[in-house]
C-alpha cells in the first residue's frame, strides 16, 4: 500500500524505472475525397410528339346473305336422283337416320364481284341455321371448292345442268370437286334448331377464287360418315331472312381511299436538363493514429480523468486536497494540496499484492508551495510491505 501523508519526512530516492511502450488509437484529422452532386446543365434528346396526318390500314366487312331470288342454293339427293330442290327453303347434308340411302349434299354459291379486284383476303366465315335434326349419329361438316359450275334450278344427284353430268354421281369425281376441305364444323346428332353453326374458311382458297386463279363455282358441303347424320339447313328461300345462308368476309384494299386521320408521332429533339454530376470536394474525417502509451506499471495516475477517483481512498479535508489543471507538472492535470491547517492529506492505492519490491514516483513543484511563518513542511510517502 502507498499512501501520502503531511508531516512524515523520510529519505527520497528516485526508482529507476524501464516503461515500455504499446501502441494505442487516438483520433486525428484526415482529409479524404468526398464526391458530392451538383447540377449541370446538359442537352438530353427527349421526344416531342408531334400530329402527322396518316393513313391507317382499314379492314373492310362485307356481309352477304342474299333472299330466294339472288341466293343460288340446291341440295342433291341420293334417293331421288332426278329431283331438283333449288326453289326448297331448306338445304341437306348426311344421311336421314330412318332412310337407307338417303344422303343429302348442298351446293351453295356467293357473287363475289362487289370486293375490289386488289383486296386482300383476311378472314371468311360462313353460317349456316340449323332447321331439321334428322340424324342419330354426330358428324362433320366439311365444305369444298366446286371445280364444276352448277345450275341451282336444274341440278340434282346426277347432273350439274341440264345436259352436264358430274364426273361421278353425287358431284363426287375429281373433276368436280377438290379432295381437301377449306373448312369443316363438328355437329351433335341433337344440336338445338335455329341456331348459326359458323364455319371458318381458308383465307387464302377464298383469295384465289376472287383473283380468279381458281374460278368461282361456289361450294359443296357433305357430312363426313353419311351415316344416319342428316341435318337440314335453311337456304336463301326460308322465310326467315336472318337465317339464310350467310358469308362474311373480311378484307383490305389500297384502292379504296380511306378518310385521312391525325396521328401522333415523336421526335427526338434537344432539350438542356439539369443533370446531376459528381464533384469531388475535400472533408476531414476522423481517423486513427498510434501512439505510445508506457505499460507494466501496477498503478498509473496522471489525474487526466480530473478528479481522484482513479485512487483506492483519499482524505481531502474538504477540498484542500483536489485536481486541477493549474497543479499540472506533466500533462494537463495534477493534484493540488492546500496547507491552511494542520489537517491530514492523503491518498491511497491499494495496487501492490503480494509484490516483494515496486517503486512510486511522485511529481512536485516546490516553487508552488507557500509555507507560512517559517514553518517546515515535509511529504513522505509511506509503505507497508505483506510478505
Amino acid at each position: 500500500m502507498t499512501q501520502a501523508v503531511e508531516n512524515v519526512n523520510i529519505p527520497y530516492v528516485p526508482p529507476t524505472i524501464t516503461p515500455t511502450f504499446t501502441s494505442t488509437e487516438t483520433p486525428t484529422e484526415t482529409p479524404t475525397l468526398t464526391p458530392t452532386q451538383t447540377a449541370t446543365l446538359t442537352n438530353t434528346p427527349t421526344e416531342t410528339p408531334t400530329l402527322t396526318p396518316t393513313v391507317a390500314s382499314t379492314v373492310y366487312t362485307l356481309v352477304m346473305q342474299p333472299n330466294g331470288t339472288s341466293g343460288v342454293d340446291n341440295y342433291l339427293l341420293k334417293s331421288s336422283t332426278s329431283a331438283n330442290y333449288g326453289t326448297s327453303s331448306d338445304l341437306g347434308i348426311g344421311e336421314k337416320n330412318d332412310a337407307v340411302g338417303s344422303v343429302g349434299r348442298s351446293l351453295i354459291k356467293f357473287d363475289l364481284s362487289s370486293i375490289p379486284a386488289d383486296a386482300a383476303i383476311v378472314s371468311a366465315t360462313l353460317s349456316l341455321w340449323t332447321s331439321q335434326d334428322l340424324s342419330s349419329n354426330d358428324t362433320t361438316v366439311n365444305v369444298y371448292r366446286l371445280k364444276t359450275a352448277f345450275n341451282e334450278t336444274q341440278s340434282n344427284w346426277n347432273r350439274s345442268a341440264t345436259g352436264v353430268n358430274w364426273q361421278a354421281a353425287g358431284a363426287s369425281g375429281a373433276n368436280d370437286r377438290e379432295s381437301a376441305s377449306i373448312g369443316l364444323i363438328p355437329i351433335l346428332n341433337n344440336e338445338p334448331l335455329n341456331t348459326e353453326k359458323q364455319i371458318s374458311l381458308d383465307p387464302a382458297k377464298v383469295q384465289e377464287m376472287l383473283n380468279g386463279t381458281f374460278t368461282n363455282n361456289g361450294f359443296i358441303l357433305t357430312a363426313s360418315g353419311e351415316l344416319d347424320d342428316r341435318f337440314m339447313f335453311k337456304s336463301s328461300d326460308s322465310s326467315t331472312a336472318s337465317q339464310r345462308p350467310k358469308l362474311v368476309i373480311q378484307y383490305t384494299a389500297q384502292s379504296i381511299t380511306p378518310t385521312a386521320t391525325i396521328t401522333s408521332t415523336s421526335t427526338r429533339t434537344s432539350t438542356p436538363t439539369r443533370t446531376p454530376t459528381a464533384t469531388v470536394t475535400s472533408t476531414s474525417t476522423p481517423s486513427s493514429t498510434p501512439t505510445a502509451t508506457p505499460t507494466g506499471f501496477i498503478f498509473v495516475d496522471g489525474f487526466e480523468s480530473g478528479d481522484l477517483s482513479a485512487w483506492s481512498s483519499t482524505i481531502t479535508d474538504s477540498g484542500d486536497l483536489s485536481v486541477s489543471t493549474l497543479a499540472a507538472g506533466i500533462g494537463s492535470q495534477g493534484a493540488a494540496a492546500l496547507l491552511d491547517d494542520a489537517a491530514e492529506l492523503r491518498i491511497t492505492d491499494a495496487s501492490p499484492n503480494a509484490e516483494k519490491h515496486y517503486s512510486t514516483r511522485f511529481y512536485l513543484d516546490p516553487n508552488s508551495i507557500n509555507i507560512p511563518n517559517n514553518q517546515d513542511v515535509y511529504m513522505t510517502p509511506l509503505q507497508k510491505a505483506v510478505l
